[in-house]
């Protein structure tokens, strides 16, 4: 029987219904000792342990100014029994150009002080997304051809690199509308990357989103598995992509909470129990507007359903 040690990935708290706003820069407005202090308080109340911070206001940054310290950071998650498990890099998300070398530089020179952060706060592993399509692919061919995964694999090892560096592992995420979210690019990417240095965090939205099958994925780069999302979907995305912002509009109305979509949690969960996946069990929902219930219902489904 599975032991799952649950953890929440914070963007999962982001609905600005839940904080009585009106959009996502309410939430940024407001206090940050408050916003961090109902956040953790909400993941203690929903008997839940770990924590994935990511973008703000649920990022290091802002958890520095609401408690002053990663000291001050691990004595807010400390008197409520959590702990940081990892965090969410962007910066290869937004990556244009992985031939030009100065962008390259910022690139690992962001991703160490990232680490560095993550590990002040007690977590153990990186997350990085890849570039959206819209970036990185023209209009019309949308080729990821071998010569620009080689170069963004050469770019990804080295930042696998600088976070081991600051004694954390690194490992990508297959965000659907990258160039790392489909069976083809995923399959390639991990052939082209360094196993010491790059790792796997499947998500079992994204994937099926991309058409693909978390469960066959996942359970083919056993070896490289660092950590698990757990959403859920209705099915493969439909139709063109828009580009830009308004992809993610787009986007989150095929997401659903774990249990409720498409995924095949008995054969996700049978998988991560042949292959001996001791790690953490990261629940998510991109926002929702009662994260508390859909929240409780998923670790239930987890709990219960999935033992």
């Amino acid at each position: 029987m599975s032991n799952h040690r649950l953890a929440l990935d914070l963007i999962t708290l982001y609905d600005p219904e839940f904080w009585g706003v009106a959009d996502h820069d309410g939430i940024l407005a407001r206090d940050p000792t408050q916003t961090w202090d109902r956040m953790l308080d909400t993941i203690q109340s929903l008997q839940i342990t770990g924590v994935e911070v990511t973008f703000p206001p649920g990022d290091i940054e802002t958890a520095h100014r609401a408690y002053g310290s990663s000291q001050g950071l691990l004595d807010a998650l400390g008197t409520r029994d959590l702990e940081v498990v990892s965090g969410y890099f962007g910066g290869l998300d937004r990556l244009t150009a992985p031939q030009d070398a100065q962008v390259c530089r910022k690139v690992i020179a962001d991703a160490g002080q990232y680490a560095a952060g993550i590990a002040g706060a007690g977590g153990r592993i990186v997350i990085g997304g890849m570039p959206s399509l819209d970036s990185t692919v023209q209009r019309g061919g949308r080729f990821i051809d071998l010569d620009y995964l080689k170069r963004l694999a050469d770019l990804v090892n080295v930042v696998g690199l600088a976070v081991a560096e600051q004694g954390l592992k690194f490992g990508m995420h297959p965000e659907f509308g990258s160039v790392f979210c489909r069976r083809r690019e995923i399959d390639l990417f991990m052939v082209l990357t360094d196993p010491e240095y790059v790792g796997f965090c499947p998500d079992t939205a994204h994937i099926t989103l991309a058409g693909g099958d978390p469960v066959a994925i996942t359970e083919h780069h056993r070896d490289r598995v660092l950590l698990t999302h757990w959403k859920d979907a209705n099915g493969p995305f439909d139709g063109a992509l828009p580009e830009g912002e308004a992809r993610y509009g787009a986007i989150a109305p095929k997401f659903k909470q774990v249990g409720e979509g498409a995924v095949d949690w008995h054969s996700w969960q049978r998988m991560l129990d042949r292959i001996g996946y001791a790690g953490w069990t990261v629940l998510e929902l991109d926002s929702g507007a009662d994260p508390v219930g859909q929240v409780r219902r998923a670790r239930d489904f987890v709990q219960i359903a999935l033992g």
